[in-house]
């Protein structure tokens, strides 16, 4: 009669513990198939005179302005990213005359967007896309940063070419 009992019990105990045996289960299986956030991977930035080379344009800026932008073609698989105008401050290579310039950028670090801030200064390596090749994009796959934080470009770069003004 005690087995009987402690079969009884047993199974009692195991009916119990199934629901969190379960959710348990289910729990680490959907979290092994998870699929991980998406981030940005790039190959580093060469070193500043090689990167002035593969740039479009290249400039010191401090940031005017930062807003939402419509993908390219609006299309709706491309990540939110962000319309950037910058004062010019120095320019390097490539930006016709004038006093600002506007960059695009992903809206999140994790899709390369650069985290632009307003009033603070940039050195922005930017490259040309779009139909008409007029549409700048600044990533953080190039050697763009806060002015701050760019002194080792700054020596390699030298003086500006031009400055507005």
């Amino acid at each position: 009669m005690s087995h009987l009992f402690r079969a009884l019990a047993e199974s009692r105990a195991l009916r119990l513990l199934q629901p969190p045996i379960v959710t348990v289960a289910l729990l680490t299986l959907s979290l092994a198939h998870a699929s991980p956030a998406a981030a940005c991977t790039c190959a580093p930035p060469g070193p500043p005179g090689q990167e002035l080379e593969r740039a479009d344009v290249v400039f010191t800026g401090e940031v005017e302005s930062i807003e939402p932008a419509p993908a390219p073609g609006d299309d709706p698989t491309w990540p939110s990213r962000l319309r950037v105008t910058l004062r010019l401050l120095g320019v390097w290579k490539g930006i016709p005359e004038g006093d600002t310039v506007t960059v695009f950028t992903a809206s999140q670090s994790a899709a390369c967007g650069v985290s632009f801030e307003e009033g603070k200064k940039f050195l922005v390596y930017a490259y040309a896309g779009g139909s008409d090749r007029r549409e700048l994009t600044a990533t953080v796959c190039s050697r763009t940063a806060q002015l701050k934080h760019a002194k080792e470009d700054l020596q390699a770069l030298g003086a500006p070419a031009r400055e507005p003004g």
